[in-house]
């Protein structure tokens, strides 16, 4: 990074504290100066309200060839699966129309493996990251187990024939199997697929605080601000907040579904929605859940936390700004808890909601932005964005420092969208 002084970050979720860790390594005593900007405290978005599920290979575009049927049942079901609010429809349909011109095997197998390329290292990464902490014991290994109460799911279908040609190991589980490996789970459940190999955060805010710590152990600092404006003013970056005014010479938007906002003011339009996502704690539950479980009907993942058993998952389609109230979700969340495990405590409840930021090719935007020397972008995650976190760091870092990345950045080339 020869002849950049100050860095800036702009987000202080997973992703951006990824993004400054692998910055940060890369300087030395005379090296930049780096700081992570965000309005609320690190890795309490959605880096906080997820399954720690991290796919460690098989990761796949949510829009794939056959999704209408497959939308229309999640929106009709009582588990509040998929929901796009009426006043908020208009808005949506571009977005909407961009995503399902992808719903075809051309774009499914290009969009698989542009996101296996971020995928596939994440486990590896994830416990380098943390072990750099000191904080190990926050990831272990698990499977990924999609379950149902129907008929024995479709291997053949398009999602399952993409992960295994990616190489991940898929299991078909009858009634006796599953009993065997989650004991716990209902009968009710009577096939699933596990995904072999996989790995997952036992407390996802206390990794993205972990990150955090060791990215101020290399000289990064954090400012707990509210960005009100970016512009560029000569050579450098001006950044406006609610605290005080910062200059950077580069300026890394990795600021969630908000990065549309701060990028627009720029007159650059990238199709990022916030597509919201709920969560439920049950801190007083036992149950003896040993991998993360789907329940593929509902789209909920349960896995056993450091401070209890979690429910994660769903999408809602509701517009910017604050997602849905998870109080009024919380009893459809606790019947889904209670038919997965039965007789779980579910005293003490404790609901949550964010907001994802998804494009609708489902593939991140992670480079510079054209236009706009010393901008560069890295956000768009949807689903995979505790995944991605770290090989996102890693690729910006690299491509920054103009070194040969590990991976083709082509695929995630904000420019796509110009």
């Amino acid at each position: 990074m020869q002849g950049v002084r100050a860095v800036a970050v702009i987000g202080a979720g997973a992703v951006g504290l990824s993004v400054a860790l692998a910055l940060a390594r890369l300087g030395n005593r005379d090296g930049p100066s780096i700081t992570v900007i965000d309005e609320n405290p690190a890795a309490t978005g959605a880096s906080k309200g997820n399954a720690g599920v991290i796919v460690a290979g098989g990761a796949v575009p949510l829009i794939l060839p056959g999704v209408m049927g497959e939308a229309m049942r999640m929106l009709m079901g009582a588990d509040r699966a998929l929901r796009i609010a009426p006043g908020h429809l208009p808005r949506l349909l571009p977005w909407l129309r961009r995503a399902m011109a992808t719903a075809n095997e051309h774009d499914a197998v290009h969009g698989a493996a542009a996101l296996e390329q971020l995928a596939a290292p994440s486990a590896d990464h994830w416990r380098a990251d943390l072990a750099e902490a000191g904080a190990s014991a926050l990831i272990g290994d698990s499977l990924f187990i999609h379950a149902t109460r129907g008929p024995q799911p479709d291997m053949e279908a398009i999602a399952w024939q993409l992960k295994r040609a990616e190489g991940v190991g898929l299991i078909a589980l009858d009634r006796a199997m599953l009993a065997e490996i989650e004991p716990a789970l209902s009968p009710d459940y009577g096939h699933a697929i596990a995904m072999e190999g996989m790995a997952r955060l036992h407390d996802p805010e206390a990794a993205g605080k972990a990150l955090q710590r060791a990215a101020a152990s290399l000289g990064t600092a954090m400012l707990q601000a509210r960005v009100t404006g970016i512009a560029r003013d000569g050579t450098n970056w001006q950044i406006t907040t609610t605290q005080r005014r910062l200059e950077a010479d580069l300026v890394v938007v990795a600021a969630g579904w908000a990065s549309r906002a701060l990028l627009s003011s720029l007159g650059v339009d990238i199709p990022l929605e916030a597509e919201h996502g709920r969560h439920v704690t049950l801190p007083w539950a036992e149950t003896d859940i040993r991998n993360s479980v789907m329940d593929s009907g509902a789209r909920m993942v349960a896995s056993r936390m450091a401070n209890g058993v979690r429910l994660a998952g769903s999408s809602a389609f509701t517009g910017p700004g604050r997602p849905p109230d998870p109080e009024d979700d919380l009893p459809a969340m606790l019947q889904i808890a209670e038919r997965m495990f039965p007789g779980i405590d579910t005293e003490g409840a404790i609901p949550w909601a964010g907001s994802r930021p998804s494009l609708p090719d489902s593939i991140p935007v992670i480079g510079p932005v054209p236009g706009h020397p010393g901008l560069w972008a890295a956000f768009g995650h949807g689903h995979y964005g505790m995944t991605m976190a770290p090989a996102t760091g890693r690729l910006i870092a690299s491509m920054i420092a103009g070194a040969r990345p590990t991976v083709d950045p082509r695929p995630y080339d904000p420019a796509r969208f110009a």
